[in-house]
């Protein structure tokens, strides 16, 4: 049976077996009270769900047909799980802090990011809502988003997507096509890797594309897993 979690410790307890694979809900149960209105947190027998945003972050297991149901009353659209099969290669880092020129980026730049970011990714949000999304973020969601200019305007962006107390995910990396090749969103990523390792978190990335994930090694990740981030299909 689902029902609401009432014991985050508790909660939180049984996902800290898999800190990396469970980044997801452990951010989100660190960062939302229970009396917030935002607060869906359930739990099985045998599996955690967190919902959040139309996306369901799932940790062990749960009934199908039951869950189905659930997912379907809450109008889920994706589901991410840890999975041994997934379409996402883990990454986490294992390597050292490496001098970076990049810059963070200010609110009055989020336009000119979401707009390279557009150019990189075809499901990105509206503009009214990414920029609400990178203002208003609560404890451990999100962070950080550096910034590499040339010429005046944005050429590579990539950001701190969400975080735990001991690890954190870094991604939405982009670079314009007339600026590729010369190392930016590595320096990106290495002035979030130090922030990261600063505040002894460990630095992790997703990612499906054989090319990035060669390149990622390059840098000092290591292959952890895989994860399933997919829409989810009522059956």
């Amino acid at each position: 049976m689902i029902r609401k979690i009432t014991d985050v410790s508790a909660a939180l307890e049984r996902l800290s077996t898999d800190p990396i694979g469970n980044i997801y809900p452990i951010a989100l149960l660190q960062g939302y009270p229970q009396d917030d209105a935002f607060y869906r947190a359930f739990e099985s027998e045998n599996g955690i769900m967190v919902y959040a945003g139309g996306t369901a972050y799932l940790s062990g297991r749960f009934d199908k047909e039951e869950l189905d149901s659930f997912l379907s009353m809450l109008g889920a659209q994706e589901i991410i799980v840890p999975d041994d099969n997934g379409n996402k290669h883990i990454l986490v880092y294992q390597g050292k802090k490496q001098i970076s020129t990049a810059v963070s980026a200010t609110e009055g730049q989020l336009s000119e990011i979401w707009q390279l970011l557009c150019q990189n990714f075809s499901n990105m949000p509206n503009l009214a809502d990414f920029v609400q999304a990178k203002t208003a973020q609560r404890l451990y969601l999100g962070g950080r988003t550096g910034i590499v200019i040339e010429e005046g305007r944005i050429v590579s962006t990539a950001s701190i997507l969400v975080q735990s107390d001991t690890h954190a995910l870094l991604g939405a990396v982009a670079t314009h096509p007339e600026h590729r090749k010369r190392g930016h969103a590595g320096n990106i990523l290495h002035m979030l890797i130090g922030e990261l390792l600063n505040n002894e978190k460990t630095p992790m990335i997703l990612c499906d594309n054989p090319v990035a994930i060669h390149l990622y090694k390059g840098m000092g990740f290591e292959e952890y897993g895989k994860m399933t981030v997919k829409p989810y299909v009522f059956q």
